[in-house]
């Protein structure tokens, strides 16, 4: 099998399948990379006055969950049947929900229920396509399936998910208000991360979790820039107001998976809230080359 038959698809939230929700052909995501973890949880089995059995060495002490991670291009064009694609990056009801409902994703041909999102970052560097890393667990996934691929690809989109002009690189975003943390007379990356962390309940005589609580959300921005517009403190500093990168195409057009409903609100951006905190500074030279500082801020959502 070769990387042509292994697409990724993504359908609706707290869909179990994606074919009664979003067609095929509009649920395929433009994706660079994808990594499928399949562990257990088990530990030796070391019984008081017993020798190890070689058929039988270990316990298994928990349910199996499923890890996916798998990098994206923010493409800001798709086909109107596929609008909402990328819904599960927003924290909106219509998405994700601040990581309370869950998606299917379907790898090649072996489909991933319940997978709830963890962890993703929205990563820019000048003349670079805008990249999206993504971390879900699954608490639903294949068992005892072999690993196939799609050989029906959905050919009458990849003319639009492989426009080059519909995707979003570094010298096409705008970032406002970063002048409270650094120089933006040169920016010269951004990365914006945001982490969900849950805990899946477990009912007796069940081996797939029934509910979910998200415990923390945390969200993370780190600028590289010409400058620092002040040094920090021992307690950091305070955003007095939004810092955002746009992910624009350039024509200027976002990333709505919403298709122009909620007034914004379910734009796929990087937002630092008013409130936010700087709480970390860097910055260092080699010689020959000029000044590289670097500011971190952070954000306590949930």
């Amino acid at each position: 099998m070769t990387y042509t038959n292994l697409p990724i698809y993504i359908g609706q939230k707290n869909q179990s399948i994606i074919a009664g929700t979003v067609e095929e052909t509009g649920a395929a995501i433009v994706a660079m990379n994808v990594s499928v973890d399949y562990p257990t949880q088990t530990n030796p089995k070391r019984l008081l006055g017993k020798s190890i059995d070689a058929n039988d060495q270990f316990l298994f002490d928990g349910a199996s969950e499923v890890g996916l991670s798998f990098t994206l291009l923010a493409h800001t064009s798709l086909p109107a049947s596929s609008e909402q694609t990328y819904a599960f990056l927003t924290d909106h009801a219509l998405g994700s929900a601040t990581g309370t409902n869950f998606f299917p994703v379907r790898v090649g041909n072996n489909l991933f229920g319940k997978c709830f999102l963890d962890n993703f970052s929205i990563n820019a560097r000048p003349f670079e396509p805008v990249t999206i890393d993504v971390k879900m667990t699954s608490y639903d996934p294949p068992r005892n399936h072999t690993i196939s691929g799609d050989s029906s690809l959905p050919d009458s989109k990849l003319e639009d998910l492989l426009d080059s002009n519909k995707l979003a690189y570094g010298h096409t975003v705008s970032v406002s208000n970063a002048d409270q943390v650094v120089s933006e007379k040169i920016l010269s990356s951004i990365s914006f991360s945001k982490t969900y962390s849950r805990r899946p309940i477990y009912k007796l005589g069940d081996v797939r979790a029934s509910e979910f609580f998200v415990d923390t959300v945390d969200s993370e921005m780190r600028i590289e820039s010409t400058g620092l517009e002040r040094l920090i403190d021992h307690s950091g500093r305070k955003l007095t107001s939004d810092l955002t990168l746009e992910v624009k195409d350039y024509a200027g057009q976002q990333i709505n998976p919403f298709g122009g409903a909620l007034a914004g609100a379910g734009l796929v951006r990087a937002t630092m809230s008013s409130g936010s905190r700087v709480t970390a500074q860097n910055y260092g030279m080699q010689g020959g080359e000029t000044l590289i500082p670097n500011a971190t801020i952070r954000e306590v959502i949930v």
